[in-house]
Parts: structure tokens; C-alpha cells; sequence
């Protein structure tokens, strides 16, 4: 279920005014601020310090700060900083008081405002309107400039009342589906090599090992996370693992089931209802996931990783936990031992890797583009415009854009994917380009009966999240639909063709042959589900075959039920593939530009 957007018209700008009391300084200790930058989190029961979504975007202004060369923003863990005193501010409830908060900011002499969180679009949209009832907001906020975080602009609302024109609003959306799709193939990975500590259960008719997850709020962004991860497990129950039979000498593999809090799969069993840090639904349904059989939860919910951690500790469960956002595995409080002696697990801790969201980088890299002195990453003309670049066609400030630009966090940008701790369990998804255990010889489709996970693992796995990773880079063809495997020991064959050069001779499924071209296909998007509530991967067979023939059609009941809401398998979208320009000012006005140069963090 997505949330359907509802925009609340108001009156004036005494309105706004009159809807929340601001402090904009604080009394005394601690210390305020004044900063060009100032960070909005996503919603009032947020807050900065949370070791995931807004720290992280935080963490990105600090950066950006640091390579301006001002003094050094402190952590946002650090007492100097409070609520209302120069550095962040809660939103409120409402669209009112979003505009009200941002029109705070800015009057606290910011110029910059970094806005977090999908529900920030409401406001957004309403004061980049140019609609006659609503020009007061855009003439207000004209010299003001913003960074959406996790959400993307619309030239018109979804009511159409509204005729946006983000020209001075800079939006970044992620791929997070494409990044938990890693990280579930990792915790496959993970819980299979391990299986000995974890409990296995039966599900149809067969041991299987449990995972489970949860979101705050069914959003956009979040259900992108939680249903991505359900793709990666899906594609190591249909693909490599009936490709990699047995862990080592003496255990099989076994496949991944969807394990449910409740009785069903409702979508409503799966929220816990906030993203507040004390959300006592949390620990009840880290209690049932792993009462259900549960080896390892995802939580999509901010601040309430920690509740799942303890929760685990506290009962002694044994299960791991992936973290949100951010390597969480590397977050000093959220590191706690796995009970039950599991300190020969992995690293032995409960969180012990993540898929993350680059929100530093990408917050970081945005605000570079935006403040960049020649103004040739903002407006209309930053891709064709040179500006004494080498190049002619600008690929964006570490592939990131500046104002009128709602962009994107993939893999291929390092956006999106599985912390480095989880990379040691991905295995590369191109099965003719593995090695067996003398690193040399590759394997041919001859010993894909014979295949020990441990071998797989000892010369196959990534080992950094750079965009220029090869494994990454495979991944990502996978994920756009462009992804090739060629078979046995032919030569020819290379990603993104379209079934060319293949021969006639074996390959993984004997009734397939040549190229093999692997797609997650959907009505939603590149990777979602279908609407029935099914994923179908397609392969394209023989010389030069451009027919896509069901290779392989599961529906997800086996092992991963669908999530329904009222009766509906539940479906998500998906940001566009790349970035795009979407305001209709093509030049943005000099005035704004001059402004957002204005870079500067003081004490006061």
C-alpha cells in the first residue's frame, strides 16, 4: 500500500506564522549556532541523533562544512546541540507547520535547508506552486534553496492543483529496493554458512531458515527497502541455491522462508505504527518474528534498530539483525554480542552488516553542486553546458545535480547497496564467471551439481562497494534487466546484449541454450512485484533470440508469501532510472545563486 498524497491549502503567511512557536536561540549552555545549512527531520517524532536516517543526512552537512573549509559542525550526538539552536529543527505535524519551520530556518539566517524525509513533499510542493493562491509561499521562499532527501519533485501534484516549479529545490530519491536485494542475498549467504547456531524451521514441507522485517510507516521509501530485501531472498531460493547444493562436505544448503509476526501477511502485521525511538511495537514484533522462527530481522524504522537489538539480546534469541541506512554494525551503542555463544558467529555481534542508503554522500554531494561557484551544476543546462570542463556532457558532482533536479541513488552511483561487512557474502549473480577453489579454473555448467557454497565463497565474493566494482556492476545490469550470462566455456556473449553470439551447447538448464539474459520484471516497475503477487525471471535463448521465454515462474507462496493489504498483494514504485531536470525555469535566477554561495558555520 502506498500512501496517497494529501496537500492542505493554506491561507497566508500569518498562518503559518501562527502555527508553531519556534525558540531560535537557546538560553545559555549549550552553545548555539549559525549555519548556511540547516537540517528538518522527517517528522516530530524524529530526531537528529538517531544513528541512521537523520544522523546520516547530518553527517553529510558536517562533510560538506569540511570541505568548505569551515569549523568543524559538531557530531549529532553532541550536547552543544539542541532542537530550535541553529542546526535542526522538528517539522511539526502538519503542512503548516512544515512551511512554518522552514520559513524558521531561513530566518535564522540559513540558506540552505536540508529537508528530510518523503513526507516533507506536501510543504515543498505547496511553496514552489505558482498557483495564484499559493504565489505568497513561492515569492517567500523565492532566494531559498532545499535538499530533498529520499523523495522526488512533481511538476504537478498528483490533484494537478498546484503547478509546481522546483527550481530551487534539489531532490534525491534512492534505489533502496536494489540495495536490501543485496543485502538479502547476503543474509542468505549468511544464515546458510552459519545454520548450525540458527534454528531451522518447516516451511512447505521442507527446513528452511526464517527471516522477517518491518517498517515504521508504509511509505514509498520505506516498502521500497522491505520489498527489495524479499527479492533477494526470493532470487537465492530460485537461483543460486538449487545452483549451490551444499554449504561444505557435510551440510546442505537450505532455502529462505518469510516468516510472519502473526497469523497472515497482512501489510498492517509489518508496521510498527512510527519511527519513534521508544515504539513499544517494536520489541512486540522483534518478540513474535523470532518466537516464529526468525533468524534474522530487517528493520526499516530509524532509531528502532536498537529496540530489535535488545530485544534480541535480552531474550537470548538467537537471530541477527540487519542495519538501516547506515553500517550500523559500526554504531559503538548498537554493538552488542549474539547470545546463546554465538561469539563464532560471523563477528559475533547481532547487526553484522547493513543495506544502506549513502545519505551522507549524497546529501554532501548535492550540497557541493548547489553552491559550486560557476553555477554549472543547477538549472536546466548542467548536462550539456561545459563550463571549461573537459568534457561537454558534465556527469553531475560525483554523478549528483544541483537545483531543479530530482536525482537518484544507485548502484552504479554507490547510492545504495550492502555495507562492507556484508559484501564477503555476496556472490557474484554471474554463475560463468565464478572460480572454483584453485582461483584459476572457471566453472562450467558441468559442476553446477557439485557446487559447495564455502568453495563459491572463497574466490567470488566483492570486496568493496565502488561503483566500479565488477560484482556491483553486475548487480546492477541484473537489476536494470540488461544482465547476460553466457554458458560453459563459450567466448562469446557480454552483459546488456540482447542474446547474440551464443551457441547451442549446455548451460545451466539443459533446455536453455545460449545466452541466458536474467530479468526481474513488474507492473510497478524494474524489480517490483507483480500485481498477482508474483516475481518471473525470463531468459532469452539461442543465436541471436530476442523471444523471452519463461525460464523460470515462481509464485512467491513457497517459501515468501505475498504481503496484502485488505486483501491486495502489495506493490511499490520505483524513482526514475537517472537523473532528471523537472523544473520549468530552465536559468536559475542569479539572486538564489548568489545566495546558497553564501557557505558558512559560526558559534554564536
Amino acid at each position: 500500500m502506498i500512501l496517497g498524497k494529501k496537500f492542505l491549502k493554506v491561507g497566508s503567511l500569518l498562518a503559518v506564522s501562527s502555527a508553531i512557536t519556534v525558540s531560535v536561540t537557546s538560553c545559555g549552555s549549550p552553545l548555539s549556532f549559525e549555519s548556511s545549512v540547516q537540517l528538518i527531520v522527517s517528522d516530530n517524532s524524529s530526531t537528529l541523533a538517531d544513528q541512521s536516517f537523520s544522523e546520516s543526512s547530518f553527517d553529510g552537512i558536517r562533510d560538506f562544512m569540511a570541505s568548505k573549509s569551515q569549523d568543524t559542525v559538531p557530531a549529532a550526538s553532541s550536547k552543544s546541540i539542541k532542537e530550535n539552536n541553529g542546526l535542526w529543527k522538528r517539522p511539526g505535524y502538519d503542512t503548516i507547520s512544515r512551511i512554518a519551520s522552514y520559513k524558521y530556518a531561513f530566518e535564522d539566517g540559513s540558506k540552505v535547508i536540508v529537508a528530510t524525509g518523503y513526507n516533507q513533499q506536501d510543504g515543498l510542493q505547496q511553496i514552489t506552486s505558482r498557483t495564484a493562491e499559493n504565489k505568497q509561499f513561492k515569492d517567500s521562499f523565492a532566494n531559498g534553496a532545499f535538499v530533498f532527501v529520499d523523495g522526488a519533485m512533481t511538476a504537478d501534484t498528483d490533484s494537478g492543483s498546484y503547478d509546481s516549479d522546483p527550481y530551487n529545490v534539489s531532490s534525491v530519491s534512492y534505489r533502496a529496493d536494489d540495495g536490501s536485494f543485496l543485502a538479502g542475498i547476503s543474509t542468505a549467504v549468511f544464515l546458510n554458512l552459519h545454520q548450525d547456531y540458527f534454528v531451522t524451521r518447516t516451511s512447505s514441507g521442507e527446513q528452511t531458515l526464517g527471516v522477517s522485517s518491518f517498517v515504521g510507516l508504509d511509505l514509498p521509501s520505506t516498502l521500497n527497502f522491505f520489498s527489495g530485501f524479499r527479492l533477494g531472498i526470493h532470487y537465492w531460493n530460485t537461483i543460486m541455491q538449487p545452483l549451490i547444493p551444499k554449504v561444505d562436505d557435510n551440510r546442505n544448503t537450505l532455502p529462505i522462508s518469510w516468516v510472519s509476526p502473526s497469523n497472515n501477511y497482512d501489510l498492517s502485521n509489518f508496521v510498527s505504527g512510527s519511527f519513534n525511538a521508544n515504539e513499544t511495537a517494536a520489541s512486540a514484533l522483534t518478540g513474535n518474528m523470532t518466537n516464529n522462527g526468525a533468524s534474522a530481522i530487517f528493520p526499516i524504522a530509524g532509531p528502532q534498530t536498537a529496540l530489535v537489538v535488545n530485544k534480541i539480546a535480552s531474550d537470548g534469541s538467537k537471530a541477527i539483525v540487519l542495519g538501516v541506512d547506515t553500517a550500523q554494525e559500526n554504531t559503538d551503542s548498537l554493538s552488542v554480542n549474539l547470545p546463546s555463544n554465538g561469539s563464532s558467529v560471523g563477528t559475533g555481534k547481532i547487526i553484522q552488516f547493513s543495506s544502506v542508503k549513502n545519505l551522507k554522500d549524497s546529501t554532501n554531494y548535492i550540497l557541493s553542486a548547489i553552491t559550486d561557484s560557476s553555477g554549472k551544476y543547477n538549472g536546466e543546462s548542467a548536462k550539456n553546458n561545459s563550463n571549461g570542463d573537459s568534457s561537454s556532457n558534465i556527469k553531475g558532482y560525483n554523478g549528483f545535480y544541483g537545483l531543479g533536479w530530482n536525482n537518484v541513488g544507485t548502484l552504479t552511483n554507490a547510492g545504495v547497496g550492502v555495507s562492507n561487512a556484508g559484501l564477503k557474502y555476496l556472490l557474484n549473480p554471474n554463475w560463468n564467471e565464478w572460480k572454483k577453489p584453485d582461483g584459476a579454473t572457471s566453472i562450467t555448467s558441468s559442476d553446477l551439481t557439485s557446487l559447495k557454497l564455502t568453495d563459491v565463497l572463497q574466490k567470488n565474493v566483492a570486496n568493496s562497494l565502488s561503483a566500479d566494482d565488477a560484482v556491483i556492476k553486475q548487480y546492477s545490469a541484473l537489476l536494470n534487466g540488461t544482465f547476460n550470462t553466457k554458458n560453459g566455456t563459450t567466448t562469446s556473449g557480454t552483459a546488456g546484449s540482447s542474446g547474440t553470439n551464443g551457441t547451442t551447447t549446455g548451460d545451466l538448464n539443459t533446455t536453455a541454450k545460449g545466452i541466458i539474459e536474467t530479468k526481474l520484471t513488474s507492473s510497478q516497475g524494474q524489480n517490483g512485484p507483480k500485481n498477482d503477487g508474483s516475481w518471473k525471471i525470463y531468459n532469452n535463448v539461442g543465436s541471436g533470440s530476442s523471444a523471452a521465454n519463461d525460464f523460470i515462474s515462481t509464485n512467491l507462496s513457497k517459501h515468501i508469501p505475498a504481503i496484502t493489504s485488505n486483501g491486495v498483494a502489495v506493490t511499490y514504485s520505483v524513482p526514475d532510472a537517472e537523473a532528471k531536470y523537472v523544473a520549468s525555469t530552465k536559468v536559475i535566477p542569479q539572486s538564489l545563486q548568489d545566495e546558497v554561495k553564501k557557505v558558512f558555520f559560526r558559534r554564536t
